[in-house]
């Protein structure tokens, strides 16, 4: 399975759905994670992408934020369930959050996209690691902007994290590589 994965930092003008249709064209991924979509909640724009039929989004009461799953055609997704933050607890401390699960073929798969904010990174992971823990089955794939380097050593250029390491230690780690 392809994945992609992209902060768009709003996608309200046309010209960044278009350059963000060009982008998924080019990389032909089979699931697609959107951070940042800015969408408003009951009007954000269609997304147009072609054979990407299959969207699920979470937006917020503002124009700020939001997160989205998109989904090849060639997937056969029979969706089960979807979870978002309905009631902003995330949205608060400046994170988003959506959670799929359904079935390609014969096998069960949760996807979830997040959005963290700029600070207090581990406390927003913490609880939706948290949320997502009651909520997946089958095969978990997890994608989005944490706005923190798990692994500072791997995931930063300076090998080092912003976040002091006791908050990194306490982000449960159950989808993560701890080595």
């Amino acid at each position: 399975m392809k994945l992609m994965s992209f902060n768009v930092r709003g996608l309200n003008a046309p010209f960044k759905r278009h350059a963000l249709c060009s982008e998924i064209k080019r990389g032909d991924p089979d699931m697609v994670c959107l951070q940042e979509t800015h969408f408003r909640r009951l009007s954000h724009p269609l997304l147009q992408v072609p054979r990407y039929t299959t969207q699920f989004h979470a937006t917020g009461p503002t124009k700020s934020r939001g997160v989205s799953i998109l989904l090849h055609d060639r997937m056969s997704f029979q969706l089960h369930r979807k979870l978002s933050d309905p009631k902003g607890r995330y949205l608060i401390l400046g994170g988003r959050y959506l959670f799929v699960r359904g079935k390609i073929v014969d096998t069960v798969y949760t996807f979830a996209s997040l959005y963290l904010p700029n600070k207090k990174q581990h406390t927003c992971l913490t609880r939706m690691l948290k949320s997502l823990d009651s909520f997946q089955q089958g095969i978990t794939i997890i994608a989005g902007d944490l706005n923190v380097p798990l692994e500072p050593y791997i995931d930063s250029s300076s090998g080092a994290s912003a976040t002091p390491s006791i908050f990194l230690r306490q982000i449960p780690y159950p989808y993560m590589n701890t080595n």
